[in-house]
């Protein structure tokens, strides 16, 4: 999917947006770094409240009033999302468009974490580089637990292993003969949807977006949501669970070439009083954190799960988990996620980098019926 060019209008706003994110991407970074910002001079109208240059608390740097209003409306001083998915595995939005549209809302860093697979990295990196923003390579190995599913990201594995590669073919392979049965239990229920369209839509990997776009498309729901809901959410008639690796196997698989495991949106699955009793085991192999600042989450659950990292060590992360439009409710870059959990991963992988990372061996597939 590829974008429409933009207009004179469209084109400054962009360029603005840049602009100014980067201006609070960096007064963010040295702030937390311990370098405020100089105080602007006493002549400088100042703003009350969080962005105020004055030296007042919530202090950002010197930012004029005059463009502040605009500044909160356009860019909620977000410039980092570390989750993000794109076409190559269930997303709405090719590797080059995702981050195309990331510079457009002002993004500084921007991580892709396609499901089970690294095949959007090499795009995204060439991407990046042209639209001047920070990619973080990573992935995103779904898990099933009792209850539903729990997800791990991978930030900076060396992906290019080719026993790493084996790997998320056997897993990649699974979740398409899942799509598949998913159509043929909607075919046999009367809902008629043909495989070689979802595989159209797919472009790539197929998962379960994919068929929901195919029911939206043939008129059986009217959004992606109510598809899941209906049909192929777990509960659905059409729902088949996926090769079952564990959370243990998941993390213990990113580890193995050097990467970096962070649960995913931990609230739902597992829940914070079984996360807090995995923690110690799920540390013990590897993982280094805890997705906390994440799309919908309230502040009192982003507090919890910040807790949480602090008590484990763990670093935390965040991100919006964009798709596309419709699919989840935070937009893309519409979370907003310290620079110190950038900081933070780099220099953990820069002390994991080089090192010979524990071994892993792919537990046996599930039978399912």
């Amino acid at each position: 999917m590829t974008g429409l060019p933009l207009s004179v209008g469209q084109e400054f706003q962009v360029r603005l947006n840049v602009a100014l994110n980067n201006v609070l991407y960096h007064l963010e970074l040295e702030e937390m770094r311990g370098n405020p910002a100089e105080p602007p001079e006493p002549s400088a109208k100042c703003v009350q409240g969080r962005g105020d240059p004055c030296g007042r608390p919530g202090n950002r740097g010197s930012v004029p009033a005059l463009v502040t209003p605009r500044l909160n409306h356009m860019t909620n001083n977000n410039y980092i999302d570390l989750h993000t998915h794109s076409t190559v595995s269930d997303g709405v939005y090719s590797p080059t468009e995702l981050l195309r549209r990331a510079r457009e809302v002002g993004l500084r860093v921007l991580a892709l974490t396609d499901h089970d697979t690294t095949g959007g990295l090499e795009e995204a990196a060439q991407a990046a580089a042209a639209q001047d923003i920070d990619f973080i390579p990573g992935i995103e190995i779904n898990t099933d637990v009792s209850g539903g599913e729990v997800h791990v990201l991978g930030y900076f594995p060396d992906y290019q292993q080719p026993t790493f590669q084996s790997v998320l073919k056997i897993l990649r392979d699974a979740r398409e003969r899942r799509g598949q049965r998913m159509v043929e239990l909607l075919n046999e229920h009367g809902i008629t949807v043909a495989w070689e369209r979802v595989r159209e839509l797919a472009q790539g990997a197929v998962g379960r977006p994919h068929v929901a776009k195919a029911l939206l498309e043939a008129g059986y729901v009217q959004t992606m949501g109510e598809a899941f809901d209906k049909y192929i959410g777990t509960g659905g008639f059409a729902y088949v669970p996926r090769y079952r690796l564990t959370p243990d196997d998941a993390v213990r698989l990113i580890a193995s070439v050097n990467g970096l495991p962070v649960i995913a949106h931990p609230i739902e699955l597992p829940g914070l009083a079984t996360l807090r009793d995995w923690l110690p085991g799920l540390c013990e192999v590897g993982m280094a954190g805890l997705e906390t600042y994440y799309g919908p989450y309230t502040r009192e659950q982003e507090q919890a799960l910040r807790a949480l990292a602090n008590e484990y060590h763990l670093i935390p992360t965040g991100g919006t988990d964009f798709h596309g439009p419709g699919i989840h409710l935070t937009p893309l870059g519409g979370r907003h996620v310290p620079p110190e959990s950038v900081e933070r991963l780099k220099a953990e992988a820069a002390k994991r980098r080089g090192k010979t990372p524990p071994t892993f061996e792919l537990p046996p597939p599930v039978q399912e019926k």
